[in-house]
């Protein structure tokens, strides 16, 4: 039997040629990059062999990569119109600079700035900037959300505002496995999901070698099989959306698809929102209950502790300390996640079973063996 064969991925000539220029910035600038010296290189690389008439970058966060961008086109005297796209006006991570800030502050170092047609759009959805923008989008930067539906909404709704052979670059389609977060799936979603030419390269300083950005190249298969992209928004949803938002994906939906696929995205949409309400109504409960305790403690510091540890900061809930079996078993990673609470192996837990309660934060497969240890010593178990 003969073995297996199928389609290889394409490579594209690394330009790492920027990495000079970005050296040459200042450390607080190069740091808020957040792509690496591999990811820039590929990016850039595509950049040079399609040299795109009409540029679109979906999610600028502090503007290094745009900088970069724009010192790319600038060098290689391209006269692409850029457009820069952010619904944040201030920068995620500091809420006291704007969105993109770094463009405006090395503008003197990019090259040809002054011949460059960039325009930074701040302040409004992705859907709603494309229909300002319009189509022959003939390059597409998507490095929005990352949990889903993010980025796969942003495909079917940029889709139609493509070229018909646009190349679309999908960043962080690793960070599920760099940061071990299942949330992080929605790039890797819709790379694997389209049907297009598509590019995968190694980069041999990540994921033992498995890269954390990729591109594809539309082609007649991509229209043919779009619907595989609606049919991923059946998969479960890490948030949901505000109903402007949606009414703005929604809107180009209508406007540009079938009829059948307008219908799959409404009874999808209708069913993320009644499973979302189910989870609203558990986290309710959870809350009550966790603000029944004097002090918290969690026992586990692994992926399902590290899911609590986020709900419990976004919901302003305490957290008193983590308790393991093992101290020398939690791994670097796993301590850096909890950096700011104390952790305990349970034999040495600071507090006695009238004034805390545990909530169990490892998967199920320990779950009833620490149940059991817990409750055997006469404390309580939340939720």
């Amino acid at each position: 039997m003969s073995k297996i064969t199928g389609k290889d991925y394409l490579n594209v000539e690394l330009y790492y040629e920027q990495e000079s220029w970005i050296r040459q910035l200042p450390e607080e600038y190069r740091k808020r990059s957040e792509m690496s010296a591999f990811d820039r290189a590929f990016l850039c690389g595509l950049i040079k062999k399609y040299r795109p008439r009409k540029m679109v970058e979906a999610g600028v966060a502090a503007g290094t990569t745009s900088a970069v961008i724009l010192n790319c086109l600038g060098s290689l005297e391209l006269e692409t119109v850029c457009y820069s796209i952010d619904i944040c006006e201030n920068y995620y991570r500091d809420s006291s600079r704007k969105s993109g800030y770094v463009v405006d502050e090395v503008k003197d170092r990019i090259k040809n700035c002054d011949k460059i047609n960039h325009k930074m759009l701040l302040g409004k959805s992705f859907p709603e900037r494309l229909e300002e923008i319009g189509g022959e989008i003939d390059f597409l930067i998507l490095d929005t959300m990352h949990r889903l539906p993010g980025e796969l909404l942003d495909f079917i709704a940029a889709y139609p505002f493509l070229s018909e052979h646009a190349i679309v670059v999908l960043h962080d389609i690793g960070l599920n496995l760099l940061n071990q977060n299942d949330f992080y799936m929605a790039p890797k979603v819709v790379f694997d999901t389209v049907s297009a030419d598509k590019y995968l390269m190694a980069d041999v300083d990540q994921l033992h070698g498995l890269p954390n950005i990729g591109a594809f190249r539309i082609t007649k298969a991509t229209r043919d099989n779009i619907g595989d992209l609606f049919s991923c928004m059946t998969y479960s949803w890490h948030y949901l959306p505000d109903l402007k938002l949606m009414r703005a994906y929604r809107r180009i939906v209508e406007q540009y698809y079938e009829d059948r696929f307008l219908s799959y995205f409404d009874r999808a949409w209708i069913l993320q929102r009644e499973m979302a309400e189910n989870t609203v109504l558990k986290k309710k409960l959870l809350k009550k209950a966790w603000n029944e305790y004097e002090h918290i403690l969690f026992y586990g510091a692994g992926k399902v502790g590290s899911i609590f540890y986020y709900f419990a900061r976004e919901n302003a809930l305490k957290i008193d300390g983590v308790v393991v079996s093992d101290l020398s078993k939690v791994n670097e990673f796993e301590k850096s996640i909890f950096d700011d609470v104390p952790m305990y192996e349970w034999r040495d837990r600071p507090y006695n079973p009238d004034e805390c309660g545990i909530l169990i934060t490892v998967g199920a497969r320990y779950h009833d063996e620490i149940f059991d240890i817990v409750t055997r010593e006469g404390y309580k178990v939340i939720g």
